[in-house]
C-alpha cells in the first residue's frame, strides 16, 4: 500500500473494454449521519445506466448496502449489483442471489448490541438482516468501546463471523465475504469477461475490490484521503469523482 496520487495527475484513459466498479457510500454519494439520509444527485441513475450502455452492460455497485436499497436510491438504473459485500448478488437479468448467512449466530450480536447501544445516544444499530452494523458518527468518542463491543459480540462465532471496520461504522458479518469475491464474480460473467477491471471505493471495505482488479491488470481508484491504500490513483472528493463520470459518456 502507498500514498494514492491525485486523479487529476494520473487518472487512466477511459476505454470501451472497461468493467467499471462502484461503490456507492462515499462514493457515489456523500457519506450522511444516518444511512437513509443520503443525498442522490437526481442526475445520477440515469448517468450510470448511459455509462452501462457504453460499456456493454460492463458496470456494476459493488456495496455494504442490501441489493433492495440500491435499487430503490438509483430507480433501479443498474441491473449488476453486489450487496452486503457480496453476500447478495444479482447480475443483468438474474433474480438476486443471496449466500448462506450464519444460521442463527446473529441474533446473539443483535441482542448484545442492542443492549449497549440503548444506553448509548448517539449510537445507531442497523440491521441488515445478513449482518449487523453499528454506526459511531455520532459518538466518536466511544470508538474504543464499539470496536470492543464489537469484537466481543462476534467472537462467540470465530469461524462464521468477522468484524468489518469502517468509517465510523464496525460491521459483524459472515466471514469470508468480501468485494473482491464480488469482483471476480462478475468478471466471470459474459458482460464482464475479457474485460480490463476499474473498481473506484473510498473505504477500507473496498480494498479487497483494489486488490481484485489490480491484481487483473485493472485500475484501482480510491476516493478522498484515506491512506494508505492499495489503490494508485485518487479522486479528492465525491464530488470530484461525480464530475469526472459526467465526462465519460463522451470519452468512450
Amino acid at each position: 500500500m502507498s500514498e494514492p496520487t491525485p486523479a487529476s495527475a494520473s487518472i487512466p484513459t477511459p476505454s470501451r473494454d472497461w468493467a467499471l466498479f462502484l461503490d456507492f457510500d462515499g462514493t457515489l454519494v456523500e457519506i450522511a449521519e444516518h444511512p437513509e439520509a443520503i443525498e442522490v444527485p437526481d442526475d445520477l441513475p440515469a448517468l450510470l445506466r448511459v455509462i452501462s450502455e457504453h460499456l456493454g452492460g460492463a458496470l456494476a455497485v459493488v456495496s455494504g448496502r442490501p441489493v433492495k436499497q440500491i435499487d430503490r436510491h438509483l430507480d433501479g438504473a443498474v441491473p449488476n449489483v453486489a450487496g452486503l459485500h457480496g453476500l447478495e448478488y444479482r447480475a443483468a437479468g438474474n433474480p438476486v442471489s443471496l449466500g448462506a448467512p450464519p444460521n442463527g449466530e446473529l441474533e446473539g450480536v443483535r441482542q448484545a448490541l442492542r443492549g449497549f447501544v440503548v444506553h448509548h445516544a448517539g449510537l445507531i444499530l442497523e440491521d441488515k438482516q445478513a449482518s449487523i452494523v453499528l454506526h459511531y458518527r455520532g459518538r466518536p468518542d466511544l470508538e474504543a468501546e464499539c470496536r470492543r463491543q464489537a469484537e466481543n459480540a462476534a467472537a462467540a462465532h470465530p469461524e462464521t463471523l468477522e468484524v468489518l471496520a469502517g468509517k465510523m461504522v464496525f460491521e459483524i458479518k459472515p466471514a469470508g465475504i468480501d468485494k473482491g469475491h464480488a469482483v471476480a464474480r462478475f468478471l466471470a460473467e459474459p458482460a464482464f469477461a475479457g474485460r480490463r477491471p476499474v473498481f473506484i471505493g473510498d473505504d477500507v471495505t473496498d480494498e479487497h475490490g483494489f486488490e481484485a482488479v489490480l491484481a487483473r491488470s485493472g485500475h484501482a481508484i480510491v476516493v478522498g484521503d484515506r491512506t494508505p491504500s492499495a489503490a494508485p490513483v485518487r479522486f479528492d472528493t465525491v464530488a470530484d469523482l461525480f464530475t469526472w463520470l459526467r465526462t465519460l459518456p463522451d470519452r468512450l
